[in-house]
């Protein structure tokens, strides 16, 4: 039987993964990302690899689970905002041409 701690830490899981996702399906919909504070995402990738790492030598399944998903719809938030602030820059250039 689940322990009730660890169902906490279940719910956990599942709200910081839904946390970062309407972030990520909103810059894929729009390709806008300008109001995307990119150091916020940077560090909050980190800290979601640094969590998942720690959960992992300390036995919490619960906060590995949630890193591991969390770390990737925050990489795909940075990953989408550098692409589209280099695609900009590059329209920028060729504009100036």
């Amino acid at each position: 039987m689940i322990e009730q701690i660890e169902i906490l830490g279940l719910f956990a899981t599942l709200l910081s993964t839904i946390a970062t996702m309407p972030q990520a399906i909103k810059i894929i919909r729009s390709g806008n990302a300008d109001d995307v504070s990119l150091e916020t995402y940077i560090i909050l990738t980190i800290s979601y690899f640094v969590w998942g790492y720690y959960g992992y030598h300390t036995g919490a399944e619960s906060l590995v689970f949630a890193s591991m998903i969390t770390s990737v719809t925050s990489t795909i938030i940075v990953y989408m905002k550098l692409k589209l602030m280099f695609y900009k820059n590059s329209i920028r250039k060729y504009e100036l041409q």
